[in-house]
């Protein structure tokens, strides 16, 4: 059974509980995909056996450069820094378009600055 420690039962822990184990449970697979023993990986990472099982099992207690350290042995950190990159932020674009003005309006001196018909002559 995962560890769960009081974090995850705070507002918005149950769901992180699950996507964690989902995590876990997701870089266990691709490290079986690459016939790789938690031994191995866990060497490759810098980290004992103990730390690769936790993460296996989304314990929500291990360090996030722990993680990144597996998804790099797995051939998977990009996927790491793609994370939250804006232009995959669905959420995150809705409500950007949402907040959109429906029009936009120049300042005095901005519309002064654009009319080619309000340019003072040049002194000779």
């Amino acid at each position: 059974m995962p560890f769960m420690d009081n974090r995850m039962e705070k507002p918005g822990g149950l769901p992180a509980a699950r996507a964690l184990r989902a995590l876990g449970a997701d870089i266990a697979l691709a490290r079986k995909r690459r016939r790789m023993r938690q031994v191995d990986l866990a060497a490759k990472m810098g980290v004992s056996v103990k730390t690769l099982k936790r993460i296996e099992q989304g314990d929500s207690g291990v360090a996030v450069g722990h993680v990144a350290m597996a998804l790099f042995g797995l051939g998977a950190v990009s996927k790491l820094e793609s994370l939250m990159a804006p232009e995959f932020d669905h959420l995150g674009l809705l409500i950007d378009a949402n907040h959109l003005p429906k029009r936009i309006r120049l300042s005095h001196k901005e519309k002064e600055a654009s009319d080619p018909d309000s340019a003072k002559p040049m002194p000779l």
